[in-house]
Parts: structure tokens; sequence; C-alpha cells
């Protein structure tokens, strides 16, 4: 992920008090917010923005009136992700919400948010072969080469967790944005689940002779570190 990139988020709020709220929570996460104040502009800048993705809260304007936005835009054909504020739990969500939030919202879900999105949004661009530390990692074909000949395969998610990890090196995943990335936010998916996922990649990779890296269990998630 490029931590310099400054991302331009939509915000659409029935409330311009709650708007000017989001703006402020947006900005103080380094991106840059536009706010959009009814439906009718927010429905075209959905479709051809050239912003990153919106941030758009349960209730909107529309026609003079306040309309509950998941029903507007559940079968719109968006060009950039949504992240809803919701104060209730939405478990019917289409394929444009990336992610809900749960009011009140802070900045570290926010943050999350914004992190799950970004990963989502490169995961596709980088299928190629890539080098991690001593070993050639296939993304695309679930497989790592290693001493020459040899490789090990991963299953479909353990390749995901594994992904995540490997392209941020050192950096920590909490559980809640693999659970995101990887399940879905709508699994029902507990810890033991993801334990098991990652004790399997571990057992895998200790076969690896002189692996330059370490998949490490920190208080807060996982992360793959390189030995120093």
């Amino acid at each position: 992920m490029d931590k310099n990139k400054i991302f331009k988020i939509l915000i659409s709020s029935f409330s311009r008090d709650l708007m000017d709220s989001f703006c402020l929570l947006v900005e103080a996460n380094g991106s840059f917010a536009t706010k959009i104040y009814s439906y009718s502009e927010l429905k075209p800048e959905l479709k051809n923005s050239n912003a990153d993705l919106a941030l758009i809260d349960e209730f909107v304007l529309f026609e003079g009136r306040k309309t509950n936005s998941f029903d507007l835009i559940k079968n719109l054909k968006t060009h950039i992700p949504v992240i809803l504020v919701s104060s209730q739990k939405i478990t019917n969500a289409n394929h444009n919400i990336v992610y809900f939030i749960k009011k009140p919202i802070s900045i570290g879900s926010l943050q999350s948010a914004i992190q799950t999105f970004t990963y989502m949004k490169q995961k596709d661009t980088k299928k190629e072969i890539t080098k991690v530390g001593n070993v050639h990692y296939d993304a695309a074909r679930r497989i790592i080469y290693y001493n020459d000949k040899e490789k090990l395969n991963f299953t479909s998610l353990e390749n995901k967790i594994f992904q995540i990890l490997s392209q941020n090196i050192n950096k920590t995943y909490t559980r809640k944005i693999l659970f995101d990335i990887v399940w879905g936010y709508s699994s029902n998916v507990d810890s033991q689940t993801i334990e098991t996922h990652i004790w399997r990649i571990r057992k895998k990779l200790s076969k690896i002779k002189n692996f330059q890296y370490i998949l490490k269990t920190e208080k807060e998630g996982y992360c793959l570190k390189k030995i120093s």
C-alpha cells in the first residue's frame, strides 16, 4: 500500500453537522474530503468520479426528504466503492459496499475501513511472481518456489492471508482487518478459524530452509517479520 497517497473521499449525509464531522475525521486521517449535499448530486459522482471512495451516512437528502441511503445505492452500479456508516448492522449488502462502520465512528474505525478498501483496490495489480526474501511467490497460482526446484502450495484462504502479509513486511494486521479482507465483513468466523490458518501457513513456511522471514502472532494481530 502506498502510505504517501492522499485519498479523495466523497462525503454525504442528511445532517450537515454530521457531514462536517465526517470531513474532520477524513482530513485527520490525511485524506481529502469533498462534501456532497444531496443524493441527486451524489449519484453521478458515484458513477463517474475520480475519487477513491465514498463515505456515506445511512440517511441522505433525496428529493427534499431524509432518505435511507442503502435503499438508494444497493442496486446502483458505482464507479467507486462505498463505505456506509450505519447505526444498525446491515446484512443484505451488495458488491458496492466494501465496508460498514457502526456509529459512532472514530478515526480508528475509519482507518480500518480505508485500509481494507485500499488493499482490495490494489490486490489485482500484483499477480506477477514476486521475490519474498530467498523465495519466489506466485500469488496467482498460490505457490512458493524455494531451494531451486521445490515448491509449496497454499489453499485459497491461506494464500489471501500470506499475500496480504508478504506485501506489507513487518506490518501488523489486526484480526479484524484480516477478517474483513479474507472472509468479508459479514462473515461469522471466529478467532480460532484465523488462528488455524495462521498455524497451517507457519507449518508450511517451516519447510523452507533459511527462510528470511517469520510469521509472528502479535498482541494486535499478525505480521510477517524479517529476521535480522
